[in-house]
């Protein structure tokens, strides 16, 4: 699967779960792939232990800016407009293929990277939910105080605190699926006897 395929199925997918879970935070995609080589599956999953920037096979970023408008009052500062945007990078092997694989080699890595996209658009649904919780929670919220700067301190430090959340429901997440393991994105790899080896 080339690099521009992934870019449509990861789009499509976190759409998807954007329409689902009704969130509408405006939202910037960057996706980023590091070539792969081998003529087996051992081989792949060894270009990819030595190729990966990170310590997993595939890694997903994503970070939260919030922005607001104030009003000057006789009684002091209030919110006048809050909103968010979320930065997602993923970061995916993809393999340089070569001549021509076996089927059930190029089937096995589709049914990884499939694998994979699950896992990795798990961890971009996270960050567009803390996005959402800022935004209702910050929004729905009488925001009131003396000076412009006391008035943003006390959004920012609630922004803070949402974002922990999420940043600890993220970590939960990965150690619950095993960085998705239990969804099955590992390669399967054939154990030397069943290769003959």
């Amino acid at each position: 699967m080339k690099c521009s395929a992934l870019i449509v199925s990861f789009l499509a997918t976190t759409f998807l779960l954007v329409e689902s879970s009704r969130l509408d935070t405006p939202k910037t995609v960057r996706q980023d792939c590091y070539l792969v080589t081998g003529d087996s599956l051992a081989e792949l999953n060894e270009s990819m232990k030595k190729r990966r920037p990170f310590e997993h096979n595939a890694y997903t970023q994503w970070h939260i800016n919030w922005n607001y408008d104030f009003l000057i009052s006789e009684s002091g500062w209030r919110l006048k407009t809050f909103d968010t945007r979320v930065q997602i990078r993923y970061t995916l092997p993809q393999w340089d293929q070569r001549g021509r694989p076996p089927q059930e080699m190029v089937d096995e890595w589709e049914r990884f990277m499939e694998a994979v996209t699950i896992h990795e658009n798990g961890h971009a649904e996270i960050g567009l939910k803390a996005a959402a919780e800022m935004q209702r929670v910050i929004s729905f919220t009488t925001w009131h105080a003396k000076t412009r700067n006391e008035l943003k301190e006390q959004i920012d430090k609630k922004c803070s605190k949402i974002l922990s959340k999420y940043r600890e429901l993220e970590i939960k997440y990965d150690k619950d699926t095993d960085h998705g393991k239990t969804q099955g994105a590992r390669l399967r790899v054939p154990s030397p006897e069943k290769t003959g080896g």
